[in-house]
């Protein structure tokens, strides 16, 4: 149980404070998730040039799918798939980083992160680092903001999947230490600590081999009272990195599970908690947090 509550509080968002938990906590549908809900990922249009040999008709294919995307990412809560972004290129990142610009939003900053961390080059990095570290230096975060925020922080796994600078990012975000020393946000729903996790996060979603490493080498040099702390977000961190590993690209698009069934999600959850991996991650978590082992009572022999 102490795993599931751990693993839930991954789509509530990390921000939160240890010990609170928000009370959407339990059924709470994960914002800006790239497998994207069927009503939102329906309103992109189909990419044109694909059966065409036209650039002309290519270029006027993205642009059409680049004028629905920005018009999408004005929606609340709208998801967007990888495949669903796959046909934009070097003119859409332009554009995109100007709407980055021009908007107040942190939630609509967030959504354009997201898919400039699966089109963009490595001159994006600087954009989806900044509001962590100075763009929203002494401002007062509420929850959601909070959220938006991890969630930019978590797709920088993607773009460390193509360039080293960005998964050079991710591992020192996932020390604590590294953002206590950065002049970020503050808010009951923001801590180093979360920053931390998301960064864990997104390491997972990065699909690199190292990545089995980090998580084994903090499971074994952290003290009792770090391994107690971060014992959640690293279960969730392995627990994500192995379905990116089984799963692939089907896992963003949404094909593995529908995205949102939190039920669902749970269920795959407690599945991988009974592999050998899974019941290895949960012993250690059980000792991090003081929970004693369950008693196994043999069955009473018939007189």
């Amino acid at each position: 149980m102490a795993l599931a509550l751990g693993y839930a509080r991954w789509w509530t968002g990390s921000r939160a404070v240890q010990g609170t938990t928000p009370a959407s906590s339990t059924n709470a549908t994960p914002p800006d998730s790239d497998g994207a809900t069927n009503s939102a990922v329906s309103s992109l249009p189909p990419q044109a040039g694909a059966d065409t040999n036209s650039a002309s008709s290519a270029a006027l294919g993205e642009r059409t799918l680049l004028a629905a995307l920005l018009s999408l990412l004005d929606t609340p809560n709208a998801g967007i798939r990888p495949k669903d972004v796959a046909g934009l290129g070097a003119e859409s990142q332009g554009a995109l980083i100007g709407a980055y610009h021009a908007t107040d939003s942190i939630a609509k900053k967030a959504r354009i992160a997201r898919v400039l961390a699966h089109i963009g080059d490595e001159r994006v990095l600087g954009l989806l680092t900044n509001p962590l570290t100075r763009e929203y230096m002494g401002r007062q975060l509420t929850h959601r903001e909070g959220q938006d925020l991890g969630q930019v922080a978590e797709c920088l796994g993607f773009l460390a999947r193509r360039y080293d600078s960005a998964f050079d990012f991710l591992k020192q975000g996932i020390d604590p230490a590294f953002w206590s020393q950065q002049p970020g946000p503050s808010g009951a729903y923001v801590s180093i600590r979360g920053f931390a996790a998301d960064c864990l996060r997104g390491l997972a979603m990065s699909r690199r081999p190292e990545v089995q490493t980090i998580l084994d080498t903090i499971r074994a040099e952290s003290t009792p009272a770090v391994a107690r702390n971060r014992s959640s977000s690293l279960v969730t961190a392995a627990y994500s990195y192995r379905m990116q590993q089984q799963y692939g690209d089907a896992w963003d698009n949404g094909e593995v599970y529908r995205v949102g069934d939190f039920e669902a999600d749970m269920r795959r959850f407690e599945d991988w908690s009974k592999t050998p991996e899974g019941l290895d991650w949960r012993r250690w978590s059980r000792k991090a947090q003081g929970i004693p082992e369950p008693r196994v009572t043999p069955p009473r022999a018939r007189p």
